[in-house]
């Protein structure tokens, strides 16, 4: 699990990258399906899948074709900073 440092327009923030099993990437991908009903397809079409909206095929999608990396932020170091 490497740490590693995003940058996004708020600045910079220190995370652990963890990959998902495809199993936990599908959990991943149905929950969001189920949250955001109407940018779920969306981003399966970036990512070139073609679904109809079922979970089914979210899951599908993530368990074949997708990896998922969570991203946990970390403590930062206090003896880095020294």
């Amino acid at each position: 699990q490497p740490d590693i440092q995003i940058r996004t327009n708020r600045g910079r923030r220190d995370v652990r990258a963890e990959l998902l099993s495809p199993a936990d990437g599908a959990d991943v991908m149905a929950r969001y399906a189920r949250r955001n009903p109407k940018m779920a397809p969306q981003l399966m079409k970036l990512c070139g899948a073609h679904i109809d909206g079922k979970e089914a095929d979210y899951r599908e999608v993530a368990e074949k074709g997708l990896r998922f990396v969570r991203l946990e932020p970390r403590a930062p170091d206090v003896r880095a900073r020294r």
